[in-house]
């Protein structure tokens, strides 16, 4: 059995960005000219500015405490076991997928291009032997690939992803394990 968990450095470096924005609200809140606070005051009219302005620091508040608690967990991204493969989705249940080996024709990597300046995100790319798995899987990516081009380098009707950045392996090695469990198990 093998358990990829999440790179502490990808998790140390989310949540110091997240406390840098969260400092400058409150040195903006500190300071004199209270800029965030006036320039939706002068958007929004007087009583709203600051409404949203607080609205929107107790909304990060608690953003910061659920999703950071999430990303700080020990708990595993990825389990290969002898029988199946597990993808543990860190914020939404509904994105968990746990696959036997037998039902996987075979594993490769993808990427997708992430827009402003997010690059080649890489992503374990699964190819089930029953395609309705990868369509129930990826049915919201299907319908929003509708409206908006999800830049992704695989078939979401065929195959599915599993984003791997910033996890403890690289994804060469991730894939390397992926294929040894899946000949050796299937």
């Amino acid at each position: 059995m093998l358990e990829i968990k999440r790179s502490i450095l990808s998790t140390i470096v989310l949540l110091l960005s997240v406390g840098l924005f969260l400092a400058l609200y409150i040195f903006d809140f500190t300071s004199d000219s209270f800029a965030l606070a006036d320039g939706m005051n002068e958007e929004l009219g007087s009583p709203f500015g600051a409404l949203l302005y607080w609205a929107f620091f107790l909304m990060l508040l608690i953003g910061l405490y659920f999703f950071g608690k999430q990303l700080i967990s020990n708990d595993p991204v990825i389990t290969f076991d002898t029988n199946e493969i597990k993808f543990h989705s860190p914020f939404l249940k509904k994105l968990n997928l746990t696959l036997q080996w037998k039902e996987i024709e075979k594993i490769q990597l993808g990427h997708q291009n992430a827009p402003y300046g997010g690059g080649k995100q890489p992503y374990l790319v699964i190819t089930p032997f029953n395609e309705e798995t990868a369509k129930k899987y990826n049915s919201y990516r299907i319908k929003e690939a509708q409206f908006i081009s999800s830049g992704v380098s695989w078939d979401m009707k065929k195959r599915i992803g599993i984003h791997i950045k910033g996890l403890e392996l690289k994804p060469k090695e991730i894939l390397a394990h992926a294929k040894k469990f899946l000949t050796e198990n299937s």
